[in-house]
């Protein structure tokens, strides 16, 4: 496959295994330079690491077998971009429903609403009108009620891609936001975006924005919203990739 994409999805790997806490900086079992003796065999090649994250150096399929040896990175991932991207990754979303599993049933038969309104993962507001059509349905193994979106957009990939439908719900009474999870936030505009949540507090403890960040955070920068324009957060609890 062309090494190109092999370096971008070496990018995003990367960026994940810090955000897994398995690149830690300064730290002698988990530091850069760890990484640099596994991936490239040799402590010192540190600096390789950073000429691949500026796209001026390519890893190969061998590189790519590496990171499957020591950090369980799946090889159909580099290779193709398959989801999930680790072998043991559990996150919420890596759940998947075969399509043969989602059964539609009557309205008050079963406990997931679905909405045509698209939830979006970019980093512009969408507007949803008002002709929103929902209707309801289950899927096996997934109790409680729930609302089901389709994502429109990429800023989330690899994680969630255009087309997915990712199954929330409402946050219970008192319960916090988890920084860094994945929320669908709809604002008082009715607009509906899914992203990773980070809070922001002022000088004095109280919540005022939440900082939207993107999986694909290549292409796409965070941003912030104010806590006032928020009107409901739903957490991203399930996935049903696109066929």
């Amino acid at each position: 496959m062309p090494s190109n994409e092999l370096n971008e999805r070496f990018k995003i790997v990367y960026q994940a295994l810090q955000d897994r806490g398995e690149i830690v900086k300064s730290n002698s079992e988990k530091s850069k330079s760890v990484f640099a003796n596994y991936i490239f065999g040799n402590k010192s090649y540190g600096f390789l690491i950073d000429k691949c994250l500026r796209n001026e150096r390519k890893i190969s399929f061998k590189h790519a077998q590496k990171l499957e040896e020591h950090y369980q990175v799946r090889l159909d991932y580099m290779t193709k971009g398959e989801m999930p991207v680790f072998q043991d990754e559990v996150t919420p979303v890596a759940s998947r429903a075969p399509s043969s599993e989602v059964r539609y049933v009557e309205k008050g038969n079963s406990n997931i609403l679905f909405s045509t309104a698209a939830a979006f993962a970019t980093n512009t507001f969408g507007m949803n009108n008002s002709e929103e059509y929902t209707e309801n349905f289950s899927i096996p193994g997934i109790h409680g009620e729930h609302v089901a979106f389709v994502i429109d957009g990429n800023s989330m990939y690899p994680t969630i891609t255009n087309g997915d439908m990712v199954i929330c719900r409402f946050l219970n009474t008192g319960e916090r936001v988890v920084d860094k999870d994945i929320y669908v936030i709809r604002t008082f505009d009715n607009n509906l975006l899914v992203k990773r949540l980070q809070r922001i507090f002022d000088k004095k403890n109280k919540l005022v924005e939440l900082k939207l960040i993107s999986d694909n955070y290549i292409e796409h920068d965070p941003f912030f919203i104010p806590i006032e324009e928020v009107r409901d957060l739903l957490k991203v609890v399930h996935k049903v990739t696109r066929l």
